[in-house]
């Protein structure tokens, strides 16, 4: 005898296949809802990429023409405004370094870190690095000793990252060091 509600298995068929295609209604759409907000993700993650390459031109260009006036190409400066000077080129230099973070971060997010090998001098971008930061040591009262072997020969490697690398073990330095205190930078080829 049949219920009035009609056949038991029919109905209960007629659930579960309700009910299946419910979860593959909703498994489409989170998996739209997945996809859009890893298009959104990735979108923000170009926005920073594209913002820090953007800024760090003219940054670098910011702090070239200060170093010039520091350095007294264009005619002689006094003391105060060589002071000030040297803070405009600290700062934009920090600036600089938290943008080449923000440009590192994002190219990571993105799974875009890549390296650029080129055979460069390791003796120049010590150079390099430690005159950015020797005003900064300076002000601190730190006495920075740099000792690089002569023999020293070329590298092949990411010359950029290679300055990120000693510029942030620097600056630690010089902000992890008590005043009147020493830091040395030294470089030498060892066997193997």
């Amino acid at each position: 005898m049949k219920s009035m509600l009609g056949d038991p298995i029919k109905l209960e068929a007629r659930t579960l296949e309700e009910r299946l295609a419910h979860f593959e209604e909703q498994h489409l759409r989170l998996t739209r809802d997945i996809a859009e907000l890893r298009n959104e993700d990735a979108m923000k993650t170009q926005f920073l990429a594209n913002i820090s390459h953007d800024l760090r031109t003219p940054l670098t260009a910011i702090i070239t023409h200060a170093e010039i006036l520091r350095d007294g190409i264009l005619g002689d400066l006094n003391a105060r405004q060589r002071e000030s000077i040297v803070g405009m080129i600290n700062g934009g230099r920090q600036l600089l370094d938290m943008v080449s973070d923000i440009l590192t971060y994002a190219r990571s997010a993105a799974n875009q870190l890549t390296t650029s090998h080129s055979e460069f001098s390791v003796a120049e971008v010590i150079e390099q690095v430690t005159t950015l930061n020797s005003p900064l040591a300076a002000k601190r009262a730190l006495l920075m000793s740099v000792d690089v072997a002569p023999d020293l020969p070329t590298v092949r490697a990411d010359r950029e990252k290679i300055a990120h690398v000693l510029s942030n073990l620097l600056g630690n330095a010089i902000d992890f060091t008590s005043s009147g205190g020493r830091i040395w930078v030294r470089a030498t080829l060892v066997p193997g």
